[in-house]
């Protein structure tokens, strides 16, 4: 394999977990912190080895974002690598 199908098949794969985190979004589901750490964690390393740039690690996850979820991309996650998180309110009972 050369390493332009090793930097492609490494993109792909963060596409691929990135989108499967904002489909659970979109399903209103829970997404472990655990998993957006281990995923920009993942990413900040392929960066690192020169696989994909900063800024195209960041505009990966904007267009993911967009293509996926109708909220706004959140202005505080455009100027690093971050995943945005987005979690249900958690149900507020009064105590009596």
């Amino acid at each position: 394999m050369t390493a332009l199908n090793d930097r492609a098949a490494f993109i792909a794969d963060i596409e691929t977990r990135v989108s499967a985190v904002f489909k659970a979004y979109q399903d209103n589901s829970s997404v472990a912190p655990a998993t957006l750490f281990r995923l920009e964690g993942f990413i900040e390393a392929g960066c690192a080895l020169g696989l994909l740039s900063e800024d195209q690690a960041k505009r990966l996850i904007q267009s993911v974002w967009e293509n996926t979820l109708t909220e706004p991309f959140p202005e505080s996650a455009r100027h690093r690598i971050m995943i945005p998180v987005m979690m249900r309110r958690a149900p507020v009972y009064p105590s009596s």
